[in-house]
């Protein structure tokens, strides 16, 4: 999970076709979800929202952060909405059908919250909440790995963001080494634009933190 910025993004001019108690989502035709999906894209990439694997190779719907049952007067705001991948045991799908009871104020909004001051993402796939947080801020984290199945020790995720890590090493080998040798503003110029140059691409996540470390 990583921050994602709605102001990238228009509010699709659909929804406001569209009204809680006069119509439900599935009344929301294919052609306006296509309008949805552009805008959704322009937030996140192709990437979901929130284990950041691609929607291309794990499929996509649009996904409603706080429940349509649960909160039936958010079925077409448009800042309740993102796009998630189709696994059935982690993400948008397993937070409405298999996580179980949990309030959606505890959960990291990811176009509200900032996913890196909550976690540390590391190059063996692993995901830690930071030390520094406060009580509260420590059961939001929690939360948010539990009801999405992020957790580190489900093994598909850890093992591909992983896998990452070892495939950009792979094309930069000792690139973390050779960055100790520039210059301070050379160093950090050069980590931006490479940070800048993995947001697209499926679980950046521990390489961008592993960069950020570096400045």
């Amino acid at each position: 999970m990583k921050r994602l910025y709605r102001e990238n993004a228009n509010e699709p001019d659909c929804l406001n076709d569209y009204q809680h108690g006069s119509g439900n989502w599935k009344a929301v035709t294919k052609e306006h979800k296509a309008s949805i999906w552009e805008q959704l894209h322009s937030m996140q990439g192709n990437l979901c929202a929130y284990c950041e694997a691609s929607l291309e190779t794990f499929g996509k719907h649009i996904e409603h952060f706080r429940t349509r049952n649960s909160y039936p007067n958010l079925t077409f705001k448009w800042a309740n909405l993102f796009g998630s991948c189709c696994k059935s045991d982690s993400c948008g799908t397993y937070k409405d059908q298999g996580a179980g009871a949990y309030n959606a104020d505890d959960l990291l909004d990811p176009s509200v919250d900032d996913p890196d001051d909550f976690f540390e993402f590391r190059t063996d796939g692993t995901i830690s909440v930071r030390a520094s947080l406060s009580e509260q801020d420590v059961h939001r984290a929690n939360e948010t790995l539990r009801v999405f199945n992020l957790d580190p020790e489900f093994g598909r995720w850890r093992r591909m963001r992983r896998i990452a890590v070892e495939c950009y090493q792979a094309v930069q080998p000792g690139i973390t080494a050779e960055l100790m040798e520039f210059d301070d503003e050379e160093r950090r110029d050069y980590i931006l634009a490479e940070i800048d140059n993995i947001r697209s691409e499926p679980f950046s996540g521990p390489i961008r933190q592993l960069f950020e470390g570096l400045y």
